[in-house]
């Protein structure tokens, strides 16, 4: 299989100082349908990661956090800084949005082994669902299927999903998600959503 893209390890975050193989499409600009595209084209790499990209040699040596990114000329935005940039909602761009995670999920879920090679600071898919939520909120089943794929031991950039979704939603309405971390027994999330801690912050 033969796709446009080209694989870079980024400096992710400098204050962590952890860096990041993208999976990097190249694009001319971002208008919502070349957003689209660029969201496809994640998904069809994914869908053939082993063969695609984790063959690269780039990871002999190492396994840095995996994720997609997006190139317009030299510049290279990430997962973050592409659905920040997604500012008007497109039906196109949100199916290719839900079809991204979901094969997100599944292959975290097949590959329970430890999954797609992931930091718990920047989880890949964390920015792509957040966007989802904060359009409807019929996304949260999506997004605890998502959840339910990651190591809930080791996550932290979760935490910002859950402050940015205290601004926009009650309690009530994310009553789910509170049950969901229960039953999972996720500490770190249950000790902002028990006592709807999250909401006095």
């Amino acid at each position: 299989m033969k796709l446009d893209f080209s694989v870079h390890l980024v400096d992710m975050n400098l204050s962590e100082n952890f860096s990041g193989v993208l999976a990097v499409v190249p694009v001319e600009d971002l208008t919502s349908p070349k957003l689209c595209e660029v969201v496809d084209r994640w998904t069809e790499i994914l869908e053939n990661a082993e063969e695609l990209v984790f063959s690269n040699s780039i990871f002999e040596d190492s396994e840095p956090w995996f994720g997609f990114g997006a190139s317009v000329g030299n510049h290279i935005l990430d997962e973050q800084s592409l659905f920040s940039s997604a500012e008007t909602w497109d039906s196109s761009f949100e199916n290719a949005t839900i079809k991204y995670i979901k094969t997100l999920t599944r292959y975290n879920t097949i590959n329970n082994n430890g999954g797609l090679i992931t930091h718990e600071e920047m989880e890949t898919g964390t920015f792509a669902v957040l966007w989802l939520l904060q359009k409807d909120l019929k996304y949260l089943s999506l997004y605890l299927e998502y959840l339910n794929s990651l190591d809930l031991d080791l996550t932290v950039a979760q935490l910002d999903v859950l402050f940015s979704l205290a601004k926009q939603y009650s309690p009530l309405q994310l009553a789910p998600l509170k049950r969901f971390a229960m039953e999972k027994d996720a500490q770190l999330l249950n000790d902002w959503l028990v006592a709807d801690r999250m909401w006095q912050k």
